[in-house]
């Protein structure tokens, strides 16, 4: 008998943070969003402004920036009426190292 989350719980608890990372950036809307936060000026963008510039409705956004965030690729901060995304520091490393395993040894 296997208790709630059994099995499947544990080994989605168990995948490396890589395969979460480039299973994330395996949809092209992703990959552009990530595009836009690492070129943004300011380097944050609101879901509404990537949305105009993306031509998708910003539900469809705030979707993919959220399989982003809980990739560890995304940050994202409400300041008032706006929540604010920008690319998580840290991510870099980590996509660079699923993009070329060589890149730091």
């Amino acid at each position: 008998m296997l208790r709630p989350g059994g099995r499947r719980a544990a080994q989605r608890r168990r995948r490396p943070a890589g395969g979460d990372a480039s299973k994330a950036l395996a949809d092209p809307a992703r990959v552009k969003i990530m595009s836009l936060l690492f070129s943004s000026r300011p380097g944050e963008e609101t879901s509404g402004y990537l949305a105009a510039i993306l031509d998708l409705a910003e539900s469809t956004v705030s979707h993919h920036l959220g399989q982003l965030r809980k990739a560890g690729l995304v940050i994202s901060d409400r300041r008032g009426m706006n929540v604010f995304h920008r690319v998580k520091p840290e991510a870099l490393q980590a996509l660079c190292v699923v993009l070329d395993p060589s890149c730091c040894t």
